[in-house]
Formats: C-alpha cells, structure tokens, sequence
C-alpha cells in the first residue's frame, strides 16, 4: 500500500513538471539588424543587394537580400560580429560599392546607414 502511494506521487510529481516544463518556443538571444539606404537610385534601374557574413567566415554569406525598392530592410540575426556588404543587383562584375562591420546585440536594432553616391 505504502508502495503504490510512493508510485502515484511521482506519477504526479512527473505530470506537474512535463506540462509546466515544456516550452513550445525556444527563445534565441537575437537581434535586429536594420539596413537604411540614403540617395539610393531608382530601383526601376538596378536593385541593391545586401550580403551579410559573420567575420569568423567572410567567404560564405549567411545571409542575402535585395533590398525592396531600394529603401530599407530589417533581418533577425542572432547575436554577434557581422559583416554587411551592399552591391548593385543584377550585376555581371558582382561590384560590391560598400561595406560595414556591427555587431547584434540582444533584443536590440542595430542601424545601418550607407549613404549612396553617384
């Protein structure tokens, strides 16, 4: 008898933590990184992309996007040291016209500003 209440109390014991323990999201110390572009051209002309890369490996981007209507754009990164490049888009010598290094921080943005000049 002693036996099967020690059983029911851990069962209960071991209900109670599985519901209370399981968490549906995982939470990711990420940022925002925030990409403003100023004087940039009209986007009928040529797009802009950008290429992020994380300064450990700057051979292969971790990310890439163009940039809609040459304007602004936000990506979720995790936290870190970033490489961003920007380059016109479609573009045959692939010519990157700038580049800046920041770093993500936790629940922060992080502002870009690359000033175009023509």
């Amino acid at each position: 008898m002693k036996r099967l209440i020690i059983i029911k109390i851990l069962f209960i014991v071991l209900l109670v933590f599985s519901i209370t323990g399981c968490d549906d999201e995982i939470s990711v110390p990420e940022g925002t990184l925030k990409v403003v572009l100023k004087n940039a051209p009209d986007y009928n002309l040529y797009n802009l992309k950008i290429l992020i890369y994380s300064l450990e490996d700057k051979i292969n981007a971790i990310e890439e996007r163009i940039v809609p209507n040459n304007q602004e754009i936000e990506i979720d990164l995790n936290i870190g040291n970033y490489l961003v490049k920007l380059s016109s888009y479609p573009s045959y010598n692939n010519l990157y016209l700038y580049e800046k290094a920041f770093q993500i921080r936790q629940d922060n943005i992080t502002e870009i500003i690359f000033e175009i000049n023509e």
